[in-house]
């Protein structure tokens, strides 16, 4: 009887142990569960970048040819206070331009990163002086041309205005990120090169066109044709004011993206059109050029 008892005793506290064991492993399982959650749910990642300009390579026939106007826009600088868009699929934030310094060539960008979801090596893009309206916009890969439509071709206002430059492939797998730091030593690209072209007639007089188209594709235009032309930056509207700055028939333009295709361009002066075929030309990101074009009248 008393081994009975002892048996069924001994038997009640082993179940009582299982029991009190389960319910500790199943609180550890939840701990765990909630744990993974919270990190999953985690979305700020601080980020601190030192960041570099690169400035425009020179393809003008002479470096020592080049005026205050041509420094201006072939040496980007940093501005204080600045934004810097950080977008993808399943990120996006801010970053602040801080402590600018090397004549404005470097600085150092803060903010926070919230992602929504980690996945393996991630694609983060920044854009600088250029904000997406939706995470598939890319000015790397399909820029959005009309955002270059207002220059007025003077210098002073690609410097301020057109300054856009980014980083297009930063890979970073967030699961092996401190949500508390991300760090990167890396150079801003520039996305669009930038033309200064002196226009004159077949007389040899200098062109001061309201209006300045640059063309690309591979089909012909004249002024009458029925083709629709692939414009690829228009400015309308420039002021007389353009010329006094610049010289009679100088206008700085930015172009977005590169190109490897017949480029034309297109003016109107004194409501009279006029056209130059460039031919098949490479103007490529990052690259300053100057051209002396000599426009034939249309009409």
């Amino acid at each position: 009887m008393k081994t009975t008892l002892h048996s069924i005793l001994l038997s009640a506290l082993c179940l009582m142990g299982a029991g009190l064991f389960a319910a500790c492993s199943s609180d550890d399982d939840d701990d765990a569960t909630k744990k993974h959650q919270a990190e999953e749910e985690t979305k700020g990642y601080n980020m601190t970048i030192e960041a570099k300009r690169s400035a425009y390579t020179i393809r003008a026939k002479s470096s020592d040819a080049l005026s205050e106007a041509d420094k201006m826009v072939i040496n980007p600088k940093w501005t204080e206070g600045d934004e810097v868009t950080v977008r993808g699929v399943n990120y996006s934030g801010t970053l602040k331009v801080m402590n600018v310094r090397n004549d404005g060539r470097e600085c150092t960008l803060k903010g926070t990163v919230d992602v929504d979801k980690i996945t393996t090596l991630t694609r983060i893009r920044f854009y600088y002086h250029y904000v997406p309206t939706a995470w598939y916009e890319d000015v790397f890969d399909d820029p959005d041309y009309s955002r270059y439509d207002n220059q007025d071709g003077t210098p002073k206002t690609i410097a301020s205005k057109y300054n856009i430059a980014g980083i297009s492939d930063c890979l970073m797998d967030f699961d092996f990120v401190d949500p508390h730091s991300i760090k990167l030593d890396t150079d801003f690209e520039n996305w669009q090169s930038i033309v200064r072209f002196t226009l004159k007639d077949e007389a040899g007089n200098l062109l001061c066109p309201t209006k300045f188209d640059v063309i690309r594709g591979s089909k012909g235009w004249t002024p009458d044709s029925w083709w629709n032309p692939d414009y690829w930056v228009r400015l309308s509207g420039i002021p007389a004011s353009t010329y006094t700055t610049n010289g009679k028939g100088v206008l700085y333009v930015v172009l977005p993206g590169s190109v490897h295709d017949n480029v034309i361009l297109s003016a109107t002066v004194d409501g009279h059109p006029y056209i130059y075929t460039m031919g098949r030309s490479d103007l490529l990101t990052g690259e300053f050029y100057t051209y002396e074009v000599v426009m034939e009248r249309a009409d």
